[in-house]
């Protein structure tokens, strides 16, 4: 491989380890000699806060190679043409331009309209979106990310019974997809089917057992269901990785004392206690079930 190749795949992989050091990494790489570098660091700087971004991505519309003002437009196409410098606006909108033109000169292929579409979608014109994630589609039937963004438009629209046939569609082709699964679970919870909800929200969970936030939402799932133990289980699991999430411990805390479950109520404050000794919530319910003896 290439030296380029190589930093800027080490570049691609910080991204999943978010802090500052990161960030600073990034920063530095916007400034380097290749464009490759440039570009695969303002990728990385995608969710950065607004001030931030304009900052650090706003002086890349002016680079001297194309892929990277293209890229700068893109990552700066989700926010308010209202937040761009007057003197930054010709030369985004010059940088989207090019980006479309670069796209539909290889229209007929998925992923092309696919882009067409995310830009569409990311500076708020919904029709043009669906209309590019439509396309894709039509181009190739198994090209799931078209479907998975389409099925977001039309969720965003309020059109939830087309958005769950598209997710439905991917999870069955493709078992493995577990945010889609995640995803669909979410919709289906939206929609008031509980049942379902909890099945795919499940499925996700297991498959990305580090993302609690998955298990979480299944076991909401399953206490609307009223299945107190499975519930019970499911926010068990959700503290076992994140034993310091207020919002979990809370829930299921709520969840002993409505049914008053004391005794449990205090071994989960405990058990928290062990893990995290400063975690304040599990200390004011200790408390607070200390008084009631």
């Amino acid at each position: 491989l290439l030296p380029a190749i190589v930093r800027a795949t080490a570049l691609s992989l910080l991204r999943n380890y978010p802090d500052n050091k990161t960030t600073d990494t990034f920063t530095a790489a916007l400034q380097d000699d290749d464009a490759l570098i440039r570009y695969t660091a303002i990728r990385s700087l995608e969710n950065l806060d607004q001030e931030t971004k304009l900052q650090l991505i706003g002086p890349k519309l002016y680079d001297r190679v194309l892929a990277v003002r293209m890229e700068a437009a893109l990552a700066l196409s989700s926010l308010p043409i209202s937040a761009l410098r007057p003197d930054d606006l010709q030369q985004f909108k010059a940088g989207l331009a090019e980006y479309k033109a670069a796209m539909r000169y290889n229209a007929d292929f998925a992923p092309q309209r696919y882009n067409l579409g995310n830009l569409a979608a990311a500076i708020g014109e919904s029709e043009e979106a669906i209309n590019y994630y439509l396309q894709s589609i039509g181009i190739d039937d198994q090209f799931y990310p078209a479907k998975v963004n389409l099925a977001m438009q039309y969720n965003q629209l309020g059109k939830n019974e087309q958005a769950e046939t598209l997710l439905r569609q991917v999870v069955d082709d493709n078992p493995d997809l577990f945010e889609v699964a995640y995803s669909l679970g979410l919709l289906l919870a939206e929609q008031e089917n509980y049942s379902e909800a909890a099945t795919f929200l499940g499925k996700a969970a297991d498959g990305m057992p580090q993302y609690s936030r998955a298990r979480y939402n299944q076991a909401l799932a399953l206490l609307k269901l009223k299945r107190w133990q499975d519930g019970e289980l499911a926010l068990l699991k959700t503290l076992e990785v994140e034993p310091d999430n207020r919002e979990y411990f809370m829930t299921l805390a709520n969840l002993y004392l409505n049914f008053k479950q004391t005794e449990r109520a205090r071994r989960l404050a405990e058990q928290i206690l062990q893990k995290e000794p400063g975690q304040q919530d599990a200390q004011e319910l200790l408390r607070m079930l200390n008084q009631k003896k």
